[in-house]
């Protein structure tokens, strides 16, 4: 069974992965939004859709790279559970041997 400290320390890094996934999952989503910050909306194509020819060079998107609301509800549910498990392994840690770690954020 792993100390106090290893669990904690187990949790912040499986809430670490669980971080990357949520970046990877949204990044499309990023992309768009950045593009429609830059561009009018109208110069905006989605792959898959019958547009208008746009003459200019203009960014592309593919809906399939984006995540459905069932799957986002889903990821942030685990990142809700995970960020519990680290808060409960720091509490487990006795103060004294919390020296040199950082609490959850």
């Amino acid at each position: 069974m792993p100390s106090a400290v290893e669990a904690y320390q187990n949790a912040l890094s499986a809430k670490g992965r669980h971080d990357n996934n949520l970046r990877d999952m949204f990044k499309p989503i990023h992309e768009l939004v950045k593009a429609l910050r830059i561009n009018s909306w109208g110069k905006i194509i989605v792959d898959g859709i019958q547009m208008p020819i746009i003459p200019e060079p203009t960014p592309h998107f593919d809906p399939k790279r984006w995540p459905d609301g069932q799957s986002i509800a889903n990821t942030l549910l685990k990142w809700h559970e995970l960020d519990l498990q680290v808060r409960n392994a720091w509490l487990q840690i006795p103060e004294t041997r919390r020296i040199g770690l950082t609490p959850p954020p």
